[in-house]
């Protein structure tokens, strides 16, 4: 086969190489064809993509001729690019132009055009209008809301406050140690804020059971001792309430949203899991009236295990009506609960009806007609509301205390905007058409603690198990979020008195109700990543539970999340190379460590079957699967080698050689996933072009993005110039079957090889396909 034959045999493309056989090619062609793939990109019509290209080669004025083009001077490289059109739908920080109620009204936008002027008047308004809509959804819904959807919102708001009232009260005595209307501020204020700026219909926000209870165990060390003030934990609370504030909004405007996929749902589960065992022994020395006694032993500082420890010494000191009232309750919410679950979809009441506050009404009742506060059960007694007034926790005298407790702030807000970024992506479905930005419930979690901090309200994070009962009450908007706010002030203000005598043991079983729920998934969780063998994630569980329970659940956390962050790091640092070869029986090209099964003709995948794939002989064939950058290129060296010496990056380097050793076979390095490179990138390759050129072997790259800054990276760098070679033609090609082509051509020329079929070469039937 001569090599004008072989240079025939491929396919039919607008390529350089594909009518490239002769040596007459100038590298300012190679120029103009890279700006006009770019060009193409962006204006399809702008040159032919059915037709083959030919080359006139005559001096400087090289030009690139298509089939029903006009020829195109390489002075006139990337021609086009700065005239591109910008997208009609491209806004300022990317406001949705729709909402789930229709398109936004856009009158009086901003005149357009390359003679418009800027940052006129209408082009600021326009701009703030964008601005508005896209940080204040309630602009977007609100004008279309429809008030057949009031019913079910008043009904979801009035059943969802029904039992979270009295669980904030729980919140923030037992967990983080303050007054009850601190908890009810949490429920009030900020939920009406974020029913403002949430980008999430039916996510109700307020205190959280895990959230409040880092908060109570960060602040233990500073509140308990004979010379500390009771208003030290209040500050202490709405300080962290502050940085959650001032961290949230200004993460926002950096858009940093991004965030809340670096620590993994393991890593969520145990964190809860631990939680709701922890705060369970917790409610079990209130719920023995052993509360007392703790007080006197400062059993608040033990760990769970040590708390334990102090139940199983004190059982005879056990108060047995505090018992018989905090058993009895708990054993009924656990069997109404599991009656609801099972029985909901039959009786669709069972929904609205509420257990919780029905618990409280009735405990609070018998226990104000017994007198049981006389009995020596502990009860809620007096709650000085008073007047709530707007000030800062952060002041001169204060700062000493922010200092301290900034580290268990920070950790707060990133278990908080986690969590409640779980919550808005579980609940932002087709239903609602909602597009979750990670940036916007940011800034709206972040000015609904603002508000709350200058209340001294408990930190306030998005609740799935609140945001579920809401769907299912039949909530539709945030409408129900603002009959939530507006009922928590109702209470707060004019109800408070009515809680006198209601019992610490029933908070205690209303708050055991939520661990429960807190923990009753991870048996699930658990059989599944058993399942599917992530012992990983089964090891991160097991850990922070064990270190929850013995040293404590901070120090969990912070072990959790390290490991979280070195997973990612590691990810990120990882070049992804893949080494590929031929099916067998066909020219289809695949990774040899991930193949790609074949359709059959039943359309049955046999998921267990072992699918080889034949190494392409004196030929390494690398695919880079993802862009190349500083972060990610400094292994890449060392993996080549690791692939030419075993053929897979799964065999350990301590393993004798497995593939032999060809020091004239060439090396094909495929693009397609390197759609961006850096200049740390761009070093490495060139160092890896020229080690691989003093060996006497050649690269040759297929499928270089048509992005203009790479292009220019390797033509800036030189090494356009270091992979062209004797025939005068840059080793750049469109596809891997005409590097292979081109491999082989060169093979002929050289006479160093015979055989074209074991070489890879092209039959004028067949074309290799990736």
């Amino acid at each position: 086969m001569s090599p004008n034959e072989s240079s025939s045999l491929l396919p039919d493309s607008a390529s350089v190489h594909s009518a490239a056989s002769s040596s007459a090619f100038s590298l300012g062609s190679f120029r103009q064809r890279m700006s006009n793939a770019i060009s193409a990109r962006l204006s399809p019509s702008a040159l032919p993509t059915t037709a083959p290209l030919s080359r006139s080669t005559t001096g400087e004025d090289a030009t690139v001729i298509g089939a029903d083009s006009a020829a195109v001077s390489v002075n006139e490289k990337y021609t086009g690019l700065e005239d591109a059109p910008v997208p009609v739908s491209t806004t300022l920080l990317g406001a949705p132009r729709n909402s789930e109620y229709g398109a936004i009204e856009t009158d009086g936008a901003a005149p357009t055009g390359d003679g418009a002027p800027k940052y006129t008047r209408d082009y600021v308004l326009y701009q703030a209008k964008n601005l508005a809509f896209y940080y204040v959804p309630l602009l977007t819904w609100m004008p279309h809301y429809k008030l057949s959807a009031l019913p079910g919102d008043l009904i979801a708001g009035l059943s969802v406050a029904s039992f979270n009232l009295p669980l904030s009260i729980s919140y923030a005595l037992n967990l983080c140690h303050v007054p009850a209307k601190y908890g009810l501020i949490g429920f009030a204020f900020p939920q009406l804020v974020y029913s403002v700026l949430g980008s999430v219909p039916i996510m109700v926000t307020g205190p959280e059971p895990a959230i409040s209870f880092i908060v109570g165990e960060t602040i233990s060390p500073f509140i308990y001792g004979p010379d500390r003030d009771p208003m030290d934990a209040i500050i202490y609370v709405a300080l962290i309430s502050f940085i959650g504030a001032i961290s949230l909004i200004l993460a926002s405007f950096l858009r940093l949203g991004f965030l809340d996929s670096i620590l993994s749902k393991s890593f969520l589960r145990g964190f809860i899991s631990a939680a709701g065992c922890i705060i369970f022994v917790d409610q079990l020395i209130i719920g023995l009236g052993l509360s007392a006694l703790g007080r006197m032993e400062n059993v608040g500082q033990l760990t769970a295990v040590g708390k334990l420890g102090f139940i199983f010494r004190n059982l005879g000191n056990t108060h047995f009506l505090t018992a018989m009232v905090f058993f009895p309750s708990l054993i009924f919410m656990v069997f109404f609960k599991y009656f609801k679950q099972m029985h909901v979809h039959q009786m669709r009441w069972l929904a609205y009806v509420p257990d919780i506050l029905l618990v409280v009404i009735c405990s609070t009742a018998i226990s104000f007609a017994l007198k049981w506060d006389n009995q020596g059960l502990e009860v809620l007694g007096a709650v000085d509301v008073g007047s709530i007034e707007l000030r800062s926790p952060l002041t001169a005298s204060t700062f000493d205390k922010f200092k301290e407790i900034l580290s268990g702030g920070i950790l707060v807000t990133v278990l908080g905007f986690y969590q409640s970024a779980i919550v808005a992506k579980s609940f932002a479905d087709s239903d609602y058409e909602t597009n979750v930005s990670g940036n916007r419930e940011m800034f709206a979690l972040g000015v609904s603690n603002l508000v709350g901090t200058f209340m001294f309200s408990l930190p306030v994070y998005g609740g799935y198990g609140r945001s579920k009962a809401n769907k299912l009450c039949g909530a539709t908007s945030q409408v129900s979020s603002m009959v939530f706010g507006v009922v928590s002030i109702i209470v707060l203000f004019f109800l408070m008195p009515l809680l006198y005598y209601l019992p610490n043991a029933i908070l205690g079983s209303v708050l055991s109700i939520v661990c429960l729920a807190m923990v009753e998934e991870t048996p699930a969780a658990l059989a599944f990543y058993y399942k599917i063998k992530a012992f990983k994630d089964i090891g991160m569980i097991v850990l922070i539970l064990i270190i929850g329970a013995v040293v404590s659940l901070k120090m969990g956390i912070l072990i959790g999340i390290v490991i979280n962050i070195f997973q990612v790091l590691r990810h990120a640092t990882r070049q992804r190379i893949q080494i590929l070869g031929r099916v067998p029986g066909t020219n289809e090209i695949t990774s040899i460590d991930n193949p790609v099964l074949q359709e059959k003709t039943d359309k049955d995948v046999d998921l267990e079957s072992n699918f080889s794939v034949e190494q392409i002989d004196h030929c390494l064939v690398v695919k880079i699967a993802e862009p190349m950058t500083f972060s990610n290129c400094g292994e890449l060296k060392t993996r080549l080698k690791r692939l030419e010496k075993y053929g897979t990056l799964n065999v350990h380097p301590s393993q004798p050689r497995t593939r032999e050793s060809d020091k004239n076979g060439s090396i094909i390095m495929d693009l397609e996933g390197m759609t961006d490179c850096d200049t740390s990138a761009i070093q490495a390759l060139l160092e890896i072009v020229r080690d691989y050129k003093t060996k006497g072997q050649l690269i040759y790259f297929s499928r270089l993005t048509a992005k203009r800054h790479v292009r220019d990276l390797f033509y800036r760098s030189g090494m356009v110039k270091l992979v062209t070679y004797e025939d005068g033609v840059p080793a750049f090609y469109s596809s891997i079957s005409e590097a292979m082509a081109a491999l082989d051509r060169r093979n002929y020329d050289q006479d160093s090889a015979t055989d074209f079929e074991s070489m890879g070469a092209l039959s004028k039937e067949t074309s290799y396909q990736v």
